[in-house]
């Protein structure tokens, strides 16, 4: 059993470590309110922000979308992601900016699937990131993918979900005190947190992940 109080103290501590601030009433995350997704719907999910990822990179849409059909992943995409994929026009570059902010969210679940030997706050993305998941280009398969996705888990997705949650919450903080939150930024944390919430909290959607602090 998770001791939530420890795992409190151990976030603040890198958080502290690292220049920025907390909030000592911040509660813990309650462990009765976590209920963790399987991992063939994560593991559906990575590869959807993958394909998202490549779609913000000028990747066409129409191999996009032959993509999913042939990997039987379209029912994977939420309601927004859907109009981008079925319509006929290339998203505008305003789209492809708002759609590269999943490369945090893809980051942080190569980490939750195993690929990523760690994910902190004010870590970059490794170059090979990429390697991690099937070729659009060259048009690979799914089924590797699937077979080498291995979930971490529920307690090691909490505690780094924890560290995310105090991690923003200064960022968020500093934001609105108008200080610079270095070496934190608070929309890479945000969308890493999204991630992590989003696998620990089966019963919500994508687009409604809560992200208070």
């Amino acid at each position: 059993m998770l001791d939530t109080s420890t795992v409190k103290q151990e976030s603040e501590f890198y958080v502290l470590s690292k220049g920025g601030k907390i909030c000592d009433w911040l509660p813990s995350l309650s462990l009765e309110e976590i209920s963790p997704r399987d991992q063939a719907t994560i593991a559906a999910r990575a590869l959807v922000l993958n394909i998202v990822v490549n779609i913000s990179f000028n990747a066409p849409v129409a191999v996009a979308r032959k993509w999913l059909i042939e990997n039987h992943l379209m029912g994977s995409l939420t309601s927004e992601e859907r109009k981008i994929i079925e319509s006929e026009a290339e998203p505008s570059e305003e789209t492809k900016n708002l759609l590269r902010w999943n490369i945090e969210s893809f980051w942080a679940i190569a980490w939750v699937g195993g690929f990523a030997n760690d994910l902190w706050p004010i870590q970059e993305i490794s170059n090979s990131l990429s390697s991690f998941f099937p070729s659009l280009k060259n048009n690979e398969s799914a089924s590797k993918f699937y077979k080498k996705f291995k979930l971490r888990n529920p307690g090691e997705i909490y505690k780094k979900l924890d560290l995310f949650y105090r991690s923003h919450w200064h960022a968020r903080n500093s934001h609105l005190e108008g200080t610079d939150p270095a070496p934190f930024h608070l929309g890479v944390i945000q969308q890493r947190r999204h991630l992590l919430e989003w696998v620990l909290h089966c019963e919500t959607p994508w687009d409604d992940v809560d992200l208070s602090t």
